[in-house]
């Protein structure tokens, strides 16, 4: 599966120190044999990189992609880490599946607003309950409780289980989760469950998903 593929050469980059911090579509190749490859590394960022010049000191066209970007990059102390990569990979894998990112808005105050607070949206048809669950688990907003790779590499959705590698310390992620307000960043609607940690089981009805719009139709963000 193409999507294990590409789960697999991000693991490898984070083994590495390196967090990719674009992962979107638009991003992912397909050779003539089915193998996915990764291009325009043009925004990543070593872990030594972040911990001296915090992502929040970067331009907002430098921090990513918003449709793929994590909650936390929206914050005046969010940095890149492990955890947004994998937010972005969720992103991805739900638009495979739906045909548009997760988080919606015809302006970028629109869209951060979904990002920070709208609840994950059910996927639509009848979807396989690991599949539901994996989607759950990356799109959770709190970084400190969203999947990792430990979790990730034996999750129940993939064929094949993949070996988890050791990963560099991320000094400016730990300090992140210290500062950050957890409840800014969890689920403010009432009639649905904060999305605050990594769901157990799949949860939620199906429902249609929303129009489909171009990763690059952002006013300001020419990619």
């Amino acid at each position: 599966m193409a999507s294990a593929c590409n789960d697999i050469i991000t693991r490898f980059l984070h083994s590495k120190g390196i967090i990719y911090c674009d992962l979107k579509p638009s991003n992912i190749l397909l050779d003539e044999n089915g193998r996915t490859k990764l291009c325009d590394f043009g925004l990543a960022r070593k872990l030594n990189d972040i911990s001296k010049t915090p992502s929040s000191s970067l331009p907002q066209a430098k921090r990513g992609t918003p449709f793929y970007m994590a909650p936390e990059l929206f914050q005046d102390e969010g940095v890149h880490s492990y955890a947004s990569d994998l937010w972005a990979l969720g992103c991805v894998l739900y638009e495979c599946y739906v045909g548009n990112p997760p988080f919606m808005g015809k302006e970028f105050t629109q869209l951060v607003k979904s990002i920070l607070s709208d609840p994950t949206p059910s996927l639509p048809g009848t979807p396989s309950r690991p599949f539901v669950n994996l989607i759950n688990s990356l799109l959770v907003k709190d970084p400190s409780e969203r999947i990792q790779w430990v979790e990730l590499c034996g999750h129940a959705f993939w064929r094949t289980k993949f070996t988890p590698l050791p990963l560099p310390p991320q000094p400016a992620f730990t300090n992140m989760i210290e500062l950050l307000s957890k409840p800014y960043l969890s689920e403010r609607n009432s009639d649905n469950p904060p999305q605050n940690k990594t769901p157990p089981k799949s949860r939620g009805k199906d429902s249609k998903g929303g129009p489909k719009q171009d990763e690059n139709s952002i006013l300001g963000f020419k990619l």
